[in-house]
């Protein structure tokens, strides 16, 4: 439920251009981005930035007014990334570091790999259980290391998405949503924009199937309150893609572009 805030409470702080503007909704400092869109909606960054996106014209108060009545979704998301961002995970490109994959621990093992097209593959080990091979070559090139291991999580995630997507998002006659993975979306985790797109981030393919269902339900307004529950429990083990080489002595912090948003469904 949300709740109308009190008279004079938008105030106009700074200009920031011809097409962006900053003001207040309670406590709320949000941003509002105009273009030459037809439609208004609200986005969170991964940095927690409350962004308005809206056509030329539009003034604070319309901007005010749509973030009142997505309030409590963007409090909700805020409580979220705050969440994810309590213990920020860094892994170490080191032998047996741990990758979730699905929910389940693998320890990385620097391996000889030939093929240049999979420098990431999985194996089962009888004796040591589930591992994470990796290019011996990349253990020195951290940034390399990083967008691969990232391009290959959202490869899996694609195909979680190309084997269940389908029937979570699926309306009778109305079944046009696109369903793809991003190698941009970390924080966020998912992304849903209504009768177009569904984006599911390279990072949640960390996740169980079953959370992976209830995030997907979540966003679609369909997830029972004791799923989500569960679900916000496990987002302690999500690595979003700090990675350092054993002989750094200190990790690298995490730093998310504001270009990860995840948004609110549109408005017109």
């Amino acid at each position: 439920m949300t709740h109308p805030a009190q008279d004079g409470e938008d105030t106009v702080n700074a200009h920031v251009s011809r097409t962006e503007r900053t003001f207040k909704v309670g406590k709320l400092d949000v941003l509002l981005r105009t273009s030459t869109r037809r439609t208004k909606d609200v986005g969170i960054t991964a940095r927690g930035q409350v962004v308005v996106r809206a056509p030329h014209g539009t003034t604070t108060m319309e901007a005010a007014n749509l973030v009142r009545r997505r309030r409590e979704w963007i409090y909700l998301q805020l409580l979220r990334l705050e969440r994810s961002r309590a213990a920020p995970i860094t892994k170490v490109l080191a032998e047996g570091e741990e990758f979730h994959v699905f929910g389940t621990p693998h320890r990385l093992h620097l391996a000889d790999i030939t093929d240049a097209e999979q420098p990431v593959t999985t194996h089962h080990d009888p004796e040591t259980g589930p591992r994470l091979h990796l290019d011996r070559r990349l253990a020195n090139r951290p940034d390399h290391a990083r967008h691969t291991l990232i391009h290959w999580y959202a490869q899996q995630a694609q195909n979680w998405l190309d084997e269940n997507g389908g029937q979570l998002v699926w309306n009778p006659g109305k079944n046009t949503t696109r369903l793809r993975a991003s190698v941009r979306l970390s924080t966020a985790l998912i992304a849903h924009r209504p009768r177009h797109e569904l984006i599911l981030s390279w990072a949640a393919a960390q996740l169980t199937d079953a959370n992976l269902r209830v995030l997907v339900a979540d966003t679609l307004g369909r997830a029972p309150a004791d799923a989500l529950h569960r679900l916000h429990g496990t987002y302690r083990i999500v690595w979003l893609g700090d990675v350092r080489t054993p002989a750094t002595s200190c990790a690298v912090p995490h730093n998310a572009t504001s270009a990860n948003e995840v948004s609110a469904p549109t408005s017109k």
